[in-house]
C-alpha cells in the first residue's frame, strides 16, 4: 500500500511539474552589465542576417552511409548535422535554441506554438558590436543541485568574430564564468561545449517573423529595476 502511494505520488508530482503548475526554474536576478546592454540602444547593422538563424555545422558526417543492403550503401547522410540554433533581432535581443535543429520537424513545431514565451525559450538574451567582435550576455539553462528548482537560468557570457553576414567565427562561452554552474558535475559536458570556439554558419528561417523579440520575457526585466 505504502509503495503504491509513493508512486501514485510521483506520477503526479510529474504531472504538475510537465504542465506548468510547479516551477522547476530558478532565474538570476539581471546584473548591471546586463541591463545595461539591454537598455542601450542599437543600430541596425547590415553585419547580421535577421532572416534565419546562425548554427554549428558538423561536417564530419557529411556523406557517409547510413544504411546498407547485402553490404552495399543504400543511403548518405544528405545534409551535415546541425545544432544548438542562435538567433539575433534587430531590437538588441538574442536567443538560443539548445538541442533542436534548424532543419528538425520538432524546431518548426516548437517555433509555430512558442517563440517567445519563457516556459518554451527559456534563453533569451541581449548582444552589441563593437568593431567585427559580437558579445552577448544569454540566460543559459543549467541543472542545478536543488531537487525543488533543478533548473537554473544564469547569464552567460559569450563572445565571437563576424566573418560576414552569414558567418560568425570562434564563438564561444567566455568568462567570467557561472561558479554554480562550474561546481556541479552534470553540467561539465555542456560547459565544454559552449567554451569550444566553433564558427556558426547562417541558414534562412522563414518562420523566424512568428516570433515577436518585444513580447520576450526579459523585457521585463527592465521594467522591474
Amino acid at each position: 500500500m505504502k509503495s503504491s502511494l509513493i508512486r501514485y505520488l510521483s506520477l503526479v508530482v510529474i504531472f504538475i511539474s510537465s504542465y506548468g503548475f510547479v516551477s522547476c526554474l530558478a532565474t538570476e536576478k539581471a546584473s548591471d552589465s546586463f541591463l545595461l546592454m539591454l537598455s542601450s540602444k542599437k543600430l541596425m547593422d547590415n553585419r547580421l542576417n535577421f532572416e534565419g538563424g546562425y548554427q554549428n555545422i558538423n561536417k564530419e558526417n557529411y556523406n557517409l552511409p547510413t544504411d546498407y543492403k547485402n553490404g552495399i550503401p543504400t543511403r548518405y547522410v544528405e545534409i551535415p548535422y546541425t545544432d544548438n540554433a542562435l538567433f539575433f533581432f534587430e531590437n538588441g535581443l538574442t536567443c538560443y535554441n539548445r538541442g533542436l535543429s534548424l532543419d528538425s520537424v520538432g524546431f518548426r513545431s516548437w517555433m509555430l506554438e512558442f517563440g517567445e514565451e519563457k516556459g518554451t525559450l527559456d534563453n533569451w538574451g541581449t548582444y552589441e558590436i563593437k568593431g567585427d567582435t559580437i558579445n552577448a550576455i544569454i540566460y543559459i539553462s543549467y541543472r542545478a543541485k536543488s531537487r525543488i528548482k533543478s533548473v537554473q537560468l544564469l547569464q552567460s557570457n559569450f563572445q565571437g568574430i563576424i566573418k560576414n553576414s552569414d558567418t560568425i567565427m570562434q564563438w564561444h562561452l567566455v568568462p567570467p564564468f557561472q561558479k554554480t554552474a562550474e561546481e556541479f558535475h552534470m553540467n561539465k559536458g555542456f560547459l565544454t561545449y559552449l567554451k569550444t570556439p566553433k564558427d556558426l554558419y547562417f541558414k534562412s528561417i522563414p518562420i523566424k517573423s512568428l516570433v515577436d523579440p518585444n513580447k520576450a520575457w526579459i523585457n521585463e526585466l527592465s521594467k522591474k529595476q
